[in-house]
């Protein structure tokens, strides 16, 4: 064996029952030395030792994505996610940018066809947050479809916005096809920093209500229930659309924005994804998907963090 490749082996065994931020940390050094130690990785994956076997898996997939694993690797990745998802402790799906739809009721597959998306694997919630791409759309755009939650299926991804531009109108007709099909079905989205939100709840084929703390003119209907209790609390007879460019009502509508968040609103109405859930808290039905958004052709996914 040559030094370096026992080198590889050291830095491996240094995973072993280290603190999850450490861990991730070494991962990431691991994979910084890129394709020079892919043939060591790959070696341990065929010939051991078998305690190393599953940090050169993570290595190797930082390293080379899907697209470089033997397909016994890729068939032991899904294994793991199969043996794994059912013992998460916490589910949750964050991201740089957080959007995501809720649709009441478990049918996983009859959801991601009504959206177009195509399946790509069973995944893990840690799975999701390491490869779920944040942008809205274009090749390559991943979503996570979760197991039913407490009777509502999220999908979680950029995908999802329905912040208002022609995507946004997109994601509105979607979410009406899926309340026609189910009943409800809502979105949500919230800024990198979390100072603006926006959600869209559709019942029995048509929107009942849109708001959009960035452009207040697309809002529809009327407030929600959450929202007409904070604005009461701030004396406030209007809809929060309203206050928006009022300069008299600028720091009620501050308030306003402060409170009432797409996270608080999705809590109430559904599921706040970004908060998550305890496993112990919640009713979970099923295995996460990863899918492909429409129009993407990617079949692999690309080199990035793939914890599970």
């Amino acid at each position: 064996m040559k030094e370096s490749d026992a080198d590889v082996e050291t830095e491996l065994s240094k995973l072993r029952g280290c603190p999850e931020c450490e861990y991730r940390t070494l991962v990431w050094r691991l994979a910084k030395r890129g394709p020079a130690i892919v043939p060591e990785l790959q070696r341990i994956r065929r010939h051991g030792p078998g305690r190393l076997r599953g940090a050169a898996l993570e290595v190797l997939v930082n390293i080379a994505g899907e697209a470089g694993l033997h397909p016994a690797d890729l068939a032991a990745a899904e294994r793991l996610v199969r043996i794994k998802a059912p013992s998460e402790r916490f589910l949750n799906v964050s991201l740089c940018w957080d959007a995501w739809m809720c649709v009441r009721g478990g049918d996983q597959r009859g959801i991601m066809a009504i959206l177009g998306l195509t399946p790509a694997r069973a995944a893990t919630f840690a799975l999701a947050n390491t490869v779920v791409s944040d942008s809205i759309t274009g090749p390559g755009g991943l979503v996570f479809v979760t197991p039913q939650l407490n009777g509502w299926t999220v999908i979680a991804g950029g995908w999802c916005d329905p912040q208002p531009d022609e995507h946004g109108e997109e994601v509105r007709y979607l979410l009406e096809q899926l309340s026609s099909h189910y009943g409800e079905a809502h979105a949500y989205s919230l800024t990198e920093y979390g100072d603006e939100s926006d959600w869209l709840i559709a019942r029995a084929g048509r929107t009942v209500r849109r708001y959009s703390e960035t452009v207040p003119a697309w809002a529809i209907g009327q407030p929600l229930p959450i929202e007409r209790r904070h604005l009461d609390a701030l004396g406030v007879t209007g809809c929060p659309e309203l206050m928006h460019d009022n300069k008299d009502m600028e720091e009620a509508f501050a308030d306003f924005s402060f409170a009432c968040t797409a996270r608080t609103v999705a809590a109430e109405m559904s599921i706040d994804i970004v908060g998550g859930v305890r496993r112990s808290d919640a009713a979970v039905e099923g295995i996460g998907m990863l899918a492909w958004t429409p129009g993407t052709s990617a079949t692999r996914i690309a080199p990035a963090a793939y914890q599970i």
